[in-house]
């Protein structure tokens, strides 16, 4: 987020500053300033001691010779940490790329076997919703080649693949298992797994044999709930990297891992430190 500083904060009788936009104007022209350098045609909403004002930054964007078709926010906290008179300044970020922020875990491979033929696609869209047994909540598209064989046969193998798959991973998400034996075509090798008829991916350092557990949301959102009944992890493969999804052709790879001193005990309490009391999961809805 980018921040400033600006000379203005309250007078000796804590009242706010006598002019929000001169607050502004100061911190525009400031050598440091990394507001955009685009502000024409905007309003923009300045809070000074919790108090809001619509200042017309478009006067002030014309001022300084800018234009833009971007949104900005400018507050004024005269209590925050980086000290009295912060200006705090963000930029009006699309809907269309909060996926990009919040995309979960690392991107995996999710196969399916139907009519005596497996298929792989690529899912970056999951996430845990239970400890024990493991439950996975995931999003298949019912336009994908996967949707109707994860629906008909309620079984799947979710592998997670190491960086340097990654190519293959991107490959495996440009096409159809409608049109293409993807085994084959990107030489990956189909194990046989021991709870589920899809296949294990042997080339990924672990494997997640499930079944679905809950489809009521599948209608509505295309969400699968599934129960991990058997996992496999390659001893071979020592600290593989895995790959997070950014849009657009852009991957995030796993970097430095810290530790840090938590309460946390396994299985007793969950990742931000509240004590569980996990409540029965029922598998007879949706089935």
């Amino acid at each position: 987020m980018p921040l400033g500083r600006a000379d203005c904060g309250p007078g000796a009788s804590g009242a706010p500053c006598q002019s929000v936009n001169a607050l502004v104007l100061n911190f525009l022209q400031q050598p440091c300033h990394v507001l955009p350098q685009s502000l024409h045609g905007l309003n923009c909403l300045v809070n000074c001691r919790g108090m809001p004002i619509q200042a017309p930054i478009d006067k002030l964007g014309r001022e300084k010779g800018a234009t833009t078709s971007a949104a900005t926010l400018v507050m004024v906290d005269y209590h925050s940490n980086l000290g009295p008179g912060a200006v705090i300044v963000m930029r009006d970020l699309p809907l269309s790329k909060v996926y990009q922020l919040l995309e979960p875990g690392p991107v995996v491979l999710l196969t399916t076997a139907r009519k005596g033929r497996a298929n792989i696609m690529t899912m970056s869209w999951h996430m845990m919703v239970e400890f024990e047994p493991p439950l996975v909540a995931c999003v298949v598209s019912n336009a994908n080649h996967s949707f109707a064989a994860l629906r008909a046969t309620k079984e799947c193998t979710i592998a997670i693949p190491a960086v340097e798959l990654a190519p293959k991973v991107v490959g495996i998400g440009n096409c159809s298992g409608r049109d293409v034996d993807k085994f084959e075509r990107f030489r990956l090798t189909p194990a046989p797994a021991e709870r589920v008829a899809p296949p294990l991916v042997a080339e990924c350092f672990a494997n997640f044999e499930c079944k679905v557990v809950d489809t009521r949301l599948v209608s509505k959102f295309n969400l699968f709930v599934l129960e991990v009944v058997k996992a496999w992890t390659d001893p071979v493969q020592k600290n593989p990297k895995t790959i997070h999804h950014h849009g657009y052709g852009r991957f995030a790879v796993d970097g430095e891992m810290i530790k840090l001193k938590s309460r946390k005990r396994r299985g007793t309490l969950d990742p931000i430190g509240r004590t569980l009391h996990p409540k029965p999961f029922s598998r007879s809805a949706g089935r």
